[in-house]
């Protein structure tokens, strides 16, 4: 029974990361509008700039470092290649910096791979010892425990700037009505930066905890960007990106549960199927709601003669 629980409670850690890159991408995609696949970039920066900081710093200023190089380079990102290809050609400006975003994650892991060619690149944060504590008779790592801390914060501090500043309200202007909000005087470029900075910057500090339970890949941002993506579309681009959580964490249990049943690499295909049958069902849910409201409005045509 201990086991279980302690099964669960790593589970919900792990899901909980995936909660947040889920909710980063709600805000991001949801606000402005861009498909940033690259968050993947920001979550390896971060990493690696918390591996590069551990060199001089305790472990925690490290994982600070990673927020914000990863808010940094989202900002970056958005302000220095998303808006001038958006730019330069607004009617394709949608595909245009998905495939630049593609470009990115490639050129990263490329980048990194050449100036890091010792070990292929692998590189781990010094400072830090993970171990056992026993809390309430279960027994669980003190990871974990940093980990669902830094996420709920994560999150609860973007909320209160959301709900609390006039930042926060021009993002929601922006996340409603975008040609509404320029009208009353919001920048919605500006506007873009921010959320870019916040989300990156959250994930970025995934990225360390992910560096710090293993290591630093070149590669290791590719499936948290699949899995926030798949989150995000099952959540609904259009909701509260807190609501997140809920499939979040359900993917964490169920990818812990599967570990004791199959390799990780069978795991991870199990997972993507049954999310992408989640969006399928989803997205029939969602036509058929909007065909039975279209019925219901439209107006009924009489057959007899008016004389």
């Amino acid at each position: 029974m201990r086991d279980t629980v302690g099964a669960l409670i790593e589970g919900s850690a792990s899901g909980l990361g995936y909660a947040l890159l889920g909710a980063s991408l709600i805000l991001i995609v949801g606000t402005t509008g861009r498909f940033h696949f690259a968050i993947g970039v920001n979550y390896l920066l971060g990493a690696y700039a918390a591996v590069a900081a551990s060199l001089v710093l305790p472990w925690p200023m490290a994982v600070a470092t990673g927020v914000v190089v990863g808010g940094v380079s989202g900002a970056l990102i958005e302000a220095g290649l998303y808006d001038r290809v958006e730019r330069s050609a607004p009617a394709s400006a949608l595909l245009n910096i998905f495939v630049v975003a593609f470009a990115l994650m490639s050129i990263a892991e490329g980048a990194l791979r050449l100036l890091l060619s010792s070990g292929g690149g692998v590189r781990k944060v010094s400072g830090f010892s993970d171990q056992q504590i026993a809390l309430l008779g279960v027994t669980m790592t003190k990871l974990n425990l940093w980990q669902v801390a830094y996420v709920l914060l994560a999150l609860l501090a973007i909320q209160l700037l959301l709900v609390t500043t006039s930042a926060g309200l021009r993002v929601r202007g922006v996340r409603s009505n975008r040609e509404l909000a320029a009208v009353h005087g919001v920048n919605p470029r500006h506007v873009n930066v921010l959320v870019f900075a916040l989300g990156c910057a959250a994930v970025g500090g995934l990225g360390v905890f992910a560096a710090l339970r293993t290591s630093a890949t070149p590669d290791m941002g590719l499936t948290p960007a699949f899995y926030g993506f798949v989150i995000a579309f099952v959540t609904g681009l259009g909701r509260p990106f807190y609501h997140a959580l809920v499939p979040g964490l359900a993917v964490g249990v169920i990818e812990r549960m599967l570990l004791n049943l199959m390799s990780p690499a069978q795991t991870q295909v199990a997972i993507f199927g049954v999310l992408f049958l989640l969006l399928v069902v989803r997205a029939a849910l969602a036509n058929r709601w909007f065909v039975a409201r279209a019925t219901r409005r439209r107006p009924a045509v009489g057959l007899g003669g008016t004389g």
